[in-house]
């Protein structure tokens, strides 16, 4: 029978950091190994002079590794709220582990600090209010921060049912073509066009706007 032979080491100095207070270096036989939070340190009552074992060493990491990255989740959401795609690729370039990650989406799930659901109907909403696109537009917008397509769907009816679409167009169309009075009318119209298909609109809509446009000129 072969037996699994676990390697001890000792830790013969913890050490706070000058810069960082709130982490302590440890040292293994003279020379520093790693940091961790003062929290963790606290749970497992390291101290000088203690003897742990490599697989007491990796937990310990990785519960800091999970402090951290809750620490930096939450210094994120404190500038703006996120989807869950965007804070796991913002995490994902501070090197913390895709273990770790998927630990700090669910806890913040769980707690209600990540809600793709509401996340998009708040930018969404903004969207419209600050710059207008249409619904082709937003869906590739929030596409992108990796909103699923059901909760796509629920808010896009959502607040295309508060934001009349076409209306929306015709906002932008009106602002547009006072920037190009002074051209030649196809030219213009076709400027017009471009812009609103630009925008997300569809060419349904767009022809829309354009019939109008030609009525007046």
């Amino acid at each position: 029978m072969a037996y699994r032979v676990t390697n001890f080491v000792k830790i013969t100095k913890i050490e706070q950091q000058k810069k960082r207070k709130n982490r302590y270096s440890i040292f293994v036989d003279g020379e520093y190994s790693f940091s961790v939070d003062a929290e963790i340190l606290l749970q497992h009552n390291l101290t000088a002079g203690q003897t742990v074992s490599e697989k007491q060493t990796a937990k310990l990491l990785v519960e800091d590794e999970l402090k951290r990255g809750k620490i930096q989740a939450f210094r994120y959401l404190a500038i703006r709220d996120h989807s869950e795609k965007e804070l796991a690729d913002k995490l994902k370039k501070k090197a913390f582990s895709e273990p770790v990650i998927r630990d700090v989406i669910s806890a913040l799930k769980e707690k209600h600090f990540l809600n793709d659901a509401a996340f998009a109907e708040i930018f969404a909403r903004n969207r419209l209010i600050q710059k207008p696109v249409g619904r082709r537009r937003l869906r590739f917008d929030l596409g992108k921060k990796g909103i699923s397509e059901t909760i796509l769907d629920e808010t896009l009816t959502a607040v295309y049912e508060e934001f009349n679409e076409s209306e929306l167009a015709r906002q932008l169309a009106e602002k547009k073509m006072k920037l190009l009075q002074n051209q030649e009318p196809q030219k213009a119209k076709q400027k017009l066009a471009d812009f609103l298909l630009r925008r997300g609109f569809d060419w349904e809509i767009v022809q829309q706007i354009l019939a109008e446009f030609e009525r007046h000129n």
